[in-house]
């Protein structure tokens, strides 16, 4: 179950980004590297506009403690 939401999870942001369009903003979270590798790898097969636009952004980190990679400012 624990990799199938972790999929879902990373379709997720993938389909957020591009519901937000190019002037917004999406920040996926994992705290698990390889998976955000993984990610990174995925959204770069199919999207990867998504990645070289800043629209969707897929860091390394705690979730509950948030992440300033992403944002406007970074």
């Amino acid at each position: 179950v624990s990799d199938l939401l972790t999929c879902l999870s990373r379709y997720l942001c993938a389909v957020f980004a591009e519901l937000v369009g190019p002037t917004g903003r999406v920040v996926g979270i994992d705290h698990i590297p390889e998976l955000v590798e993984a990610s990174i790898q995925n959204v770069n097969k199919a999207d990867s506009h998504l990645l070289s636009t800043r629209q969707l952004c897929l860091v390394t980190g705690d979730g509950r403690q948030g992440s300033s990679k992403g944002s406007p400012d970074s």
